[in-house]
């Protein structure tokens, strides 16, 4: 059974119906499976979805009443035209149920087993799933806290003090239904048949038995009957869809059911009686997930205008575990902070698993929340506070119902423009996947609104580049602007200047002589290349329409380091190695490293097999393989190394030994690595044993050793012979491997 959750949680998604959509497919593979295991008259309740939707987001009308009508009209008759051949199929059929959902065009119905089949072999059905059942979200409390702290942090008593309680704004509360009862509730019910929707038929007015729905109401509209106040808008109205049954079961049928009534609640498209913000405290567990069974539902709403929030979800803390509806496009979601404003464990982070955008969009307080709760007709609260991202999400509801009260003519773009651009930043700089945009400031998006303008935002607003040593660039420093106003903002360009302007480089600009829209940005790269030392410093200037940061100027400081350049010279006809401490010479790879003045360098000599180091040239001091230099101007260091001093000639690689056998060691030498060489047996790499402890080295370039072979030795074919001057331990060279046999 699929199961869903407030953003507290509850359940988990079956694995099938989040493949659906991820491989697509006539009929979902949740539905395959079960109807493998089915008979053939068993009675399966599906959704079908047709492929055919009006262009919504191309109905244009100026007043709203007219925009919702239009929309409205449109969805229905997509549905009336193309469900036909459907709605006739299934008289023939028979059908036990059939529930029109002309918001996704779509039916709900309850089959046998062996129609659905042909139902989605039907032109124009797009896809067929299960109608599948899922939990309500629990009831959980939390430890007791300070009334009304949430309220004052986010602002909204200083909206009332100007007037704007959310008077003249609708919400609606898709949960487990409303207790009409509680005193806070009760006098802020909009009232009639279109204030009070059951799927099911079980209520004619609003309930609630669970108590999760009453408590984010309270959050939305609650009054102060109790001595505080508890809600963000109390001055608005409510109304209710109980998705959930009195079991807190619904199909998912139910929702999208939900969501159509919010639409138009009284069925008259010429009526606008729809809601402004529908709140949804609840979500699918599909964790880093993206579940788009609601995707057509939330996109007929905004394009209606009205403002569809959802919980991010509580399966936080670790990065990608936002949950749907709340990650699919559209939706506005909600975290959770706590009293301090730090992001709670449990809060669900980005990015979004639909569109790998921010998630979630913003964060609002979700721990210790006081609200109301089930009164059963007296006037009782909840025992202790509540926490969840269930709970943060009424805050973002209830300041949209506060900041249409005070703009009703503003669009649902401009307020969740609004709304994101004031939030006050937390974590890290800018929009982020742990708090979104920032933490819900309603007074601070009532500001915005007012004077609404392009506004440039620059992160960093200043920086310092630290130590950098001349004529090295740093790494590149990106420079993110973003336009938090209403209006998009061009950027005229951008320059320098100041004392030590040409010291700071400007590269990859992608934003001067561009438009940035509303909370938009775009990005410049900035590296440090000091050409002395000393401490340095510049500006920044990016001009933009912004009239009140034309220009917007950026601090630029850097610390440049004096150097003087080491370089190292190989001589001679060997070959080797030169390495230093301090770090940063390494022959061959890099013979060339600027040091700061007075520095003192270890230079460390390391010949390659076969050959023989010489000498320094260039040192205040040597002591065999090592020279030491004090950096005090441009240095140069000569490192002489020999050409090979010793070669084994037999065995030759690949040559195979046998044991009780008098064999040859032979070798060839240069320079003077005698008198004796040192003669062992390696196998692989490790040594194996000694053959001759002092042979003379030979003469005239020329030395050998006859050798008979222990009977003891094991068979391999990883066999070597390493010879070593015993005067210069540092020469010594090894034979390919070859093969001892029995």
């Amino acid at each position: 059974m699929l199961k869903i959750r407030s953003s507290l949680l509850v359940s988990s998604l079956l694995i099938f119906f989040l493949i659906s959509h991820s491989q697509g497919g006539v009929i979902s593979p949740e539905l395959q499976s079960i109807l493998q295991s089915s008979g053939d008259e068993d009675e399966i309740s599906v959704i079908a979805t047709l492929s055919d939707r009006p262009d919504l987001p191309g109905i244009q009308e100026r007043y709203r009443r007219l925009l919702r009508a239009k929309i409205i009209k449109a969805l229905r008759e997509t549905a009336d035209l193309t469900q036909r051949p459907l709605r006739e199929f299934l008289k023939m059929r028979r059908a036990s149920r059939v529930t029109p959902l002309w918001l996704i065009n779509g039916m709900a119905v309850t089959v046998p087993a062996y129609v659905i089949p042909e139902i989605a072999a039907l032109p124009g059905v797009e896809r067929v799933s299960l109608d599948a059942v899922i939990d309500a979200p629990p009831v959980s409390y939390t430890a007791s806290a300070t009334p009304e702290w949430n309220i004052r942090a986010i602002g909204a008593p200083d909206l009332w003090d100007l007037g704007f309680t959310g008077s003249g704004v609708v919400v609606a509360n898709m949960d487990t239904g409303v207790d009409l009862t509680h005193p806070d509730l009760q006098s802020r019910w909009r009232g009639g048949k279109n204030s009070w929707f059951d799927p099911y038929e079980q209520h004619e007015m609003p309930y609630d038995g669970n108590g999760h729905g009453t408590q984010t109401m309270g959050i939305i509209v609650g009054g102060d009957t109790g001595g505080s106040a508890i809600g963000v808008a109390p001055g608005a109205k409510w109304i209710a869809i109980k998705i959930f049954n009195d079991r807190d079961q619904a199909p998912l049928s139910a929702i999208h059911q939900g969501f159509q009534w919010a639409l138009d609640p009284d069925g008259d498209p010429d009526t606008d009686d729809a809601p402004d913000v529908v709140n949804n405290s609840w979500g699918i567990e599909n964790t880093g997930e993206c579940f788009l069974e609601f995707e057509r539902d939330i996109q007929a709403l905004k394009a209606a205008g009205i403002a569809v929030v959802f919980a991010a979800g509580n399966d936080g803390s670790s990065p990608a575990t936002g949950i749907s509806p709340a990650n699919n496009q559209g939706a506005f979601s909600v975290g959770a902070v706590d009293r301090a404003l730090a992001i709670a464990d449990f809060s669900s982070r980005g990015p979004s698993a639909c569109d790998g955008g921010i998630f979630p969009l913003l964060v609002a307080p979700g721990v210790s929340i006081r609200t109301s709760d089930l009164s059963r007709g007296g006037s009782r609260y909840t025992r202790v506070p509540v926490s969840g991202t269930s709970f943060s999400t009424p805050h973002v509801s209830g300041a949209m119902a506060l900041l249409w009260s005070a703009f009703p003519g503003r669009s649902l773009s401009d307020l969740e423009w609004a709304i994101s651009a004031s939030a006050l930043d937390l974590g890290a700089s800018g929009p982020d996947n742990d708090y979104g945009y920032g933490f819900l400031d309603v007074k601070k998006a009532f500001s915005l609104l007012l004077n609404p303008s392009p506004h440039i935002s620059v992160d960093p607003s200043s920086y310092h580049f630290g130590e950098t040593r001349e004529g090295i660039s740093s790494p590149p420093k990106v420079f993110k602007i973003t336009n938090l106003g209403s209006e998009a903002l061009r950027i005229d360009g951008t320059t320098i200047t100041g004392p030590s302007a040409s010291e700071f480089i400007e590269q990859n600009d992608h934003c001067s002589m561009n438009s940035i829209s509303s909370l938009g940005s775009c990005s410049l790269q900035v590296s440090f290349l000091p050409g002395s030392g000393g401490t340095k410093s510049a500006s920044l200037a990016i001009y933009s329409n912004d009239l009140s940061q034309n220009p917007f100027v950026v601090t630029l400081t850097g610390i440049g380091l004096e150097q003087h350049n080491l370089d190292v010279k190989k001589m001679g006809t060997g070959t080797g190695r030169v390495t230093s401490s301090p770090a940063g010479i390494d022959c061959g790879a890099d013979c060339h490293e600027p040091f700061a003045p007075g520095t003192a360098i270890t230079l460390t000599a390391s010949p390659n097999a076969g050959s023989d180091f010489i000498g320094w040239s260039g040192c205040s001091k040597t002591q065999r393989q090592t020279c030491s230099v004090n950096i005090d101007a441009d240095t140069v260091v000569t490192a002489t190394f020999d050409g090979p001093g010793l070669i084994v000639a037999l065995p030759q690689s690949g040559e195979e030994w046998r044991v009780g056998t008098i064999k040859k060691v032979t070798w060839t030498y240069s320079g003077n690595p005698g008198p004796y060489v040192r003669i062992d047996l390696l196998k692989g790499s490790s040594f194996f044993k000694t053959i001759a402890e002092k042979a003379l080295v030979g003469r005239k370039g020329t030395g050998n050793r006859y050798w008979r072979l222990p009977r003891n030795l094991p068979d391999g074919n990883d066999y070597r012979i390493q010879i070593t001057s015993k005067k210069e331990p540092g020469i010594s060279t090894t034979t390919g491997p070859f093969t001892i046999r029995h």
